[in-house]
C-alpha cells in the first residue's frame, strides 16, 4: 500500500487508541522511516501540531525527526518521521543469548539517561 504518493508501507510494528504505526519506505529518497496513521482526525491535529510548534520553536531535534503529514485518504491522516534506528524490542530479539541482570540493570539506566535528554 502507497500512502500520499510516496510512502510505501512495508509492515505494521505497533498500535494504539490513536491509530497505527507502520514501517515504511520513503520513494522519494528512497530511506526507511516510520508512518503513523491515525483513525481520528483531531487526534492527528493534535499531534501534527506538537510536532509543527516544536519545529516552530527551532527545536532542531524535531526539524531533523519530521518528513511529512497530511491526509492519507478521506478515513484516515498520516505523519511521516524519519527512522532513528533499531527499535529496543529489535535489538532484544536479535541478541543470541539471555541478558544477565547487570546487563538489564545497564540497559535500563542508559535508556533512562536517554530520557531526561
Amino acid at each position: 500500500m502507497i500512502i500520499a504518493n510516496r510512502f510505501y508501507l512495508k509492515k505494521e510494528i505497533g498500535r494504539g487508541a490513536s491509530g497505527k504505526v507502520y514501517l515504511a519506505k520513503d520513494q522519494l529518497n528512497n530511506s526507511q522511516c516510520v508512518l503513523k496513521i491515525f483513525k481520528d482526525e483531531d487526534e492527528y491535529q493534535m499531534e501534527n501540531d506538537v510536532y509543527l510548534n516544536l519545529i516552530q520553536q527551532k527545536e532542531e531535534a524535531y526539524q531533523q525527526l519530521y518528513i511529512d503529514s497530511g491526509v492519507a485518504d478521506e478515513f484516515s491522516y498520516y505523519i511521516a518521521l524519519k527512522m532513528l534506528g533499531s527499535s529496543l524490542k529489535q535489538e532484544l530479539k536479535s541478541m543470541k543469548q539471555k541478558l544477565q541482570l547487570s546487563q538489564i540493570i545497564q540497559l535500563g539506566q542508559k535508556l533512562y539517561k536517554h530520557d531526561e535528554a
